[in-house]
């Protein structure tokens, strides 16, 4: 069992670098997965929201998804990264988020009948 962090690690070098820079500079490192976390929400969260029940249940079922993803990774960075400074507009952006998924949903729902 003592072996299995090193060969963890001489598989993916670059990864047990990040984890040993992070136990090293903990504040570097929770820019840098801030960061990450807010590069994949923009990118979830851009994605458009369901609009009719004629698009095809794979369609409505990744548009759901990337709008459950969007509203937790905000959730998270929020709280993770921002516990003290919630703005308005990020918290609004969740909501709009929650709606998107609850639309989806309901699209899955009429389509399926």
């Amino acid at each position: 069992m003592v072996q299995l962090p090193a060969l963890f690690c001489l598989r993916f070098p670059r990864l047990c670098a990040e984890i040993k820079m992070c136990a090293e500079n903990p504040e570097n490192c929770k820019r840098k997965i801030c960061g990450i976390g807010r590069a994949l929400y923009t990118g979830l969260c851009s994605v458009p929201g369901c609009k009719n029940p004629q698009e095809s249940q794979t369609t409505i079922g990744f548009k759901f998804a990337a709008a459950e993803s969007c509203a937790q990774l905000r959730e998270l960075v929020g709280s993770s990264c921002y516990p003290n400074n919630r703005d308005i507009e990020h918290l609004r952006q969740i909501e709009v988020a929650k709606a998107k998924a609850k639309t989806c949903l309901d699209c899955f729902s009429r389509a399926i009948r």
